[in-house]
């Protein structure tokens, strides 16, 4: 088999493996969660068995068969309602690594024409099964003639999530009122210095990742952006979520993600492009 052959073998064998970890179907248990709104309900998310006892009897929740409802007051604006399940939440540990940073909340299946519905706590999309938004970039090497080339950033040893492994150059959340496009400039240039033209990020396609997790259930659409890079790119550690840079050939990606080494959501979107 020729060394060609072999990285294309390897590499399909780790994205299917990859792929089928990060699809996983909704435990039985998991109600759906919906938003009332004036032109109809909604939904959003999904909420575990213990996350809804803990939360039913609040004021605003309504359970009806397997579904779950939430209803502001007469009055009452959707966010205010969300901020007052957020307190109990977070009252009740229901909502761990508390960020004080909001998201917006959008309907499923998204759409790119709809406005989102409100801005919530971070920490409570994994609480409530909500869609977050990831945007990552792929930063590859300009040069011609030369072997494909990768630059990736290692993640701080204080990172809550994993810690250590090496990531994409630039990886983060869209925040709320950001469009991917911007978020993925802010994460550029707040994790590796990187300053660029929009022109010059090229967006690639998203992938979804849904799983069970501490606290609920993870539902995150992760957005690929590439941007090309000369080999005398110089990044520069900004707010110390990354603590080393460094280039991976194809064949160091490969082996990387065969040992664990990377992010999950970083190894699908470089999969998906060596």
């Amino acid at each position: 088999m020729t060394l060609e052959a072999s990285i294309s073998a390897r590499r399909r064998l780790l994205l299917e493996a990859l792929s089928a970890g990060a699809s996983h179907l909704p435990p039985a248990s998991f109600r759906s969660v919906w938003v009332a709104t004036p032109a109809g309900s909604v939904r959003v998310g999904r909420i575990s068995p213990d996350a809804l006892h803990a939360l039913e009897k609040e004021p605003g929740i309504e359970c009806d068969g397997g579904n779950v409802l939430l209803r502001p007051d007469w009055g009452e604006p959707l966010e205010a309602l969300l901020e007052r399940l957020g307190r109990e939440a977070r009252a009740k540990g229901l909502a761990p690594r508390w960020r004080g940073e909001r998201l917006d909340l959008f309907p499923l299946p998204p759409n790119c024409r709809q406005a989102p519905l409100a801005r919530m706590e971070r920490a409570l999309f994994r609480t409530f099964g909500c869609r977050t938004r990831v945007v990552r970039l792929l930063a590859a090497r300009k040069q011609e003639g030369r072997p494909a080339a990768w630059l990736l950033g290692r993640r701080s040893a204080h990172k809550s999530i994993g810690p250590g492994l090496w990531d994409n150059l630039a990886a983060g959340m869209v925040a709320a009122g950001e469009t991917p496009l911007e978020a993925m400039r802010r994460e550029a240039f707040e994790e590796c210095g990187l300053e660029a033209p929009d022109c010059e990020f090229e967006r690639m396609g998203s992938r979804l990742i849904e799983s069970p997790v501490d606290g609920g259930w993870l539902s995150e659409s992760n957005i690929s952006f590439r941007i090309r890079l000369s080999q005398d790119f110089a990044p520069r550690i900004v707010d110390g979520e990354v603590d080393a840079f460094r280039w991976f050939s194809t064949e160091e990606i490969l082996r990387l993600i065969e040992s664990g080494g990377m992010m999950p959501g970083a190894a699908l979107s470089l999969l998906d492009q060596i």
